[in-house]
């Protein structure tokens, strides 16, 4: 995983669980508690997942609710931090965004690997929204919707249609009917070469 997204994860987890359990994870999986790290840098997932693991062990929870927890919070954080991202219409729009957000990413940052997300309407207000990634990050990927549905007010229902060890398949229910407006800001904001605020590109898993 590249060091902006490990980065945020670990700001996180420090707002939702305090400073003393994280540098206590960090420590135990041979990392200083200070360190910095660096936007491109490569972390070996097994040192993320026994990072995650030691916190939700000492917090007495699962490490799937931690993910979940994270998910929802980046969702508040990176609507304060990077607004431009969120200037949708709806719900449906914005998730149907970061389809091309994550191709960009792909395509400009070397060695990133960003799931692929895909919602496809099946009626006025049904979709079908796909993850797919060799992580498998489920529980974080569903916290990322929680934030989202409440960050644009829209209850939505989900329905989990099918999974495998790396792909997961949603009906999504919306309560207002599904309509597209190709939004061109976003476009813009990265055609022009404005790569400053790589994480929050990286971490809208």
């Amino acid at each position: 995983m590249k060091g902006t997204v490990v980065s945020t994860w670990i700001k996180t987890c420090r707002k939702l669980r305090g400073d003393k359990v994280v540098d206590e994870a960090l420590t135990n999986s041979g990392i200083d508690k200070d360190k910095v790290f660096s936007p491109l840098e490569d972390v070996d997932d097994n040192v993320v997942k026994n990072i995650m693991e030691y916190i939700a062990r000492n917090e007495n929870m699962s490490t799937g609710d931690l993910w979940r927890k994270i998910g929802q919070e980046n969702i508040t954080t990176f609507s304060e931090d990077y607004p431009a991202f969120f200037e949708h219409d709806n719900l449906y729009n914005f998730f149907d965004a970061m389809y091309e957000v994550h191709m960009i990413v792909a395509k400009r940052i070397p060695g990133a690997h960003p799931p692929i997300l895909k919602i496809r309407p099946i009626s006025s207000r049904e979709a079908i929204f796909s993850y797919n990634s060799k992580r498998g990050m489920f529980d974080y990927f569903f916290g990322l919707i929680d934030g989202s549905s409440k960050y644009f007010n829209e209850k939505i229902q989900i329905s989990e249609m099918s999974r495998t060890s790396d792909s997961v398949e949603l009906k999504l229910t919306f309560e207002k009917d599904i309509y597209k407006n190709k939004n061109y800001i976003l476009n813009k904001f990265m055609s022009f070469g404005f790569i400053k605020n790589i994480n929050v590109k990286i971490a809208l898993l």
